[in-house]
């Protein structure tokens, strides 16, 4: 052992015996990160190193150029004779991440850096976008030359408080998590996270800007390195993180992650027929993406192969760039169909809807329908520009059992991904002023509290906050029987009368039974809330009902 901290290699056999091992490092420490072999059995090991005497052999660079440096060697399977040795760096901090390896044995490595004088070659990106990018480079397999060396990355930092560091002086640089894995071609995967708002996007699969802090990624790069054959955002609304990629014998990509809950619930781009399509709890929950290696024309490009969205509160994602238009297809939001993808959603509760593409840079038009022909469709609500960007929304109140055909086109023949969320909200009875008007009883109501908020000056019937209302006037004087039911919750049922909230005159609460029966003054006005004991939400069922009067109830009836 040469330093504080060497790096290692060892070979074990199918049953775990050790077959080799060595150490490999100089005067001061070094961290083995990655290891790759080749069909020979040759190994090739990756890391970060702070020696000035690490053992170099057909280098392509022979000093430490900073304070850290990446390095990468390469032993013959007996792990006795060094094939090549050499630092990779420049005059601040670097260090790699990952190593692969392609079908001719070259090595690609990828890492990351705050070096502004990297070697690079046949570069997608000669430069630094800013104060810490990524890089990316592949090696001949003797190691004596470069095939290509990039940057990769934007103004913002492409690194984060994860996984390892890199040093810049005595300054400790974390670098995220990352992968990297090499197709048959010999085309490179990168994953990671960005925070780069102009990080290099090219023939973008999921989005196309970066509106929050840290977001992953997905590149491709082509086997001589000159191109990004896509790059992409993974499009969260959540600080999202690449980890992990794996390819399919079809070419089909597989991107795994994590996302950590920054202000709000989280909201991932899920799929039709996801195993999860909604974040359950907790600081972060993982995800994994499959994208597909060739353009194929969407399936949900017509009306009658729309795609049957179910719940509350989701966002899916859609490419409208194969999309087209149908014969007898209505025009959205005022313009020609050119490139529609439709989606079919049926409302499972009453409540707000918000349906919005905002979040991406495609300027698209959306609309929602009823009618379930192409050529029986009537218009509902549309929008062409959202309030802050290019994308499209919609805000309506819903009634149960509403079904709505949604349809997302791209504004003058624009094309590209988009985002379309829906968040069924806050309840269109949530505040005391957006109470239901009743007009006569009986009434029942199959609806829900989820997402109501308290409001200044609800007086709450027991620790709440999710409460929603009615309002009553009795026509006659009678006896009236109000119920709430819930199979998730217990909801607390509270009476009142007055007609503002500051002046409410609670007549009675209950939360055991849920039930309050009480006589109704002809001409008084009632006001009827539910809430959640403590606080809880879910579906709900309140009914309103008149008391049937006895037979002998008036004088002519009486009993004899």
């Amino acid at each position: 052992m040469a330093g504080d901290f060497d790096a290692f290699v060892i070979k074990l056999s199918p049953q775990g015996t050790i077959l080799a091992s060595t150490y490999f490092g100089g005067g001061n420490s070094e961290t083995g990160v990655s290891v790759a072999s080749d069909s020979n059995g040759n190994v090739v090991l990756v890391g970060r190193t702070f020696s000035t005497d690490f053992p170099t052999k057909n280098s392509i660079q022979s000093t430490n150029a900073g304070s850290t440096d990446a390095f990468v060697f390469k032993f013959d399977s007996t792990l006795s004779n060094l094939v090549f040795s050499t630092y990779y760096g420049g005059s601040a901090g670097d260090g790699a991440r990952d190593v692969a390896l392609d079908g001719a044995g070259s090595p690609i490595i990828y890492g990351f850096t705050v070096s502004t004088n990297l070697s690079v070659t046949n570069a997608f990106q000669p430069q630094p976008g800013g104060e810490r990018d990524a890089f990316v480079f592949k090696l001949s397999a003797d190691g004596k030359s470069f095939i290509y060396a990039s940057y990769l990355g934007g103004r913002g930092d492409e690194s984060s408080p994860q996984a390892f560091g890199i040093y810049d002086g005595d300054e400790q640089i974390n670098v995220d998590i990352a992968d990297l894995m090499v197709d048959d071609d010999g085309a490179a995967y990168l994953t990671g996270q960005s925070q780069s708002s102009d990080f290099p996007l090219a023939a973008e699969l999921l989005g196309t800007s970066s509106n929050r802090d840290q977001q992953a990624f997905v590149v491709k790069v082509s086997p001589d390195g000159k191109s990004l054959l896509f790059s992409t955002f993974l499009h969260s609304t959540a600080y999202d993180f690449g980890t992990g990629m794996a390819l399919d014998r079809d070419g089909n990509l597989f991107v795994s992650g994590q996302m950590l809950w920054n202000r709000n619930p989280p909201v991932f781009p899920t799929t039709p027929g996801a195993f999860q399509k909604e974040y359950q709890g907790g600081e972060l929950d993982g995800y994994i993406v499959a994208l597909s290696p060739q353009a194929r024309p969407p399936v949900n490009d017509n009306f009658i192969n729309r795609t049957l969205l179910t719940g509350t509160r989701f966002t899916v994602l859609g490419d409208i760039t194969q999309a087209g238009s149908e014969p007898n297809e209505p025009g959205h939001a005022g313009s020609p169909a050119s490139h529609s993808l439709w989606w079919d959603w049926t409302a499972p509760l009453n409540g707000q809807l918000t349906v919005s593409t905002t979040g991406n840079e495609l300027d698209t038009r959306l609309a929602l329908y009823t009618g379930s022909t192409l050529e029986t469709l009537v218009p509902v609500i549309s929008n062409d520009d959202g309030p802050f960007d290019a994308g499209s929304s919609l805000v309506l109140d819903v009634n149960q059992g509403q079904r709505f055909s949604v349809a997302v086109d791209g504004n003058t023949g624009a094309t590209g991904a988009t985002l379309l969320s829906f968040f069924l909200s806050v309840p269109a009875n949530d505040h005391f002023t957006n109470r239901i008007m009743l007009n006569q009883l009986p009434f029942t109501n199959l609806t829900s509290n989820t997402h109501a908020t308290s409001e200044i000056d609800d007086p709450g019937g027991y620790i709440s906050g999710r409460s929603i209302w009615w309002s009553w006037t009795a026509p006659t004087s009678t006896v009236v029987r109000v119920k709430v039911s819930s199979p998730d919750f217990q909801p607390v049922l509270t009476l009142y009368t007055n007609d503002t909230l500051a002046t409410l005159q609670r007549l009675d609460t209950t939360y055991n039974e849920a039930k309050i029966a009480f006589h109704a003054v002809q001409g008084i006005t009632y006001q009827i809330s539910v809430d959640g004991l403590f606080g809880a939400s879910g579906p709900l069922e309140l009914s309103i009902t008149p008391a049937t009067p006895p037979a002998n109830d008036d004088l002519p009836t009486a009993s004899a």
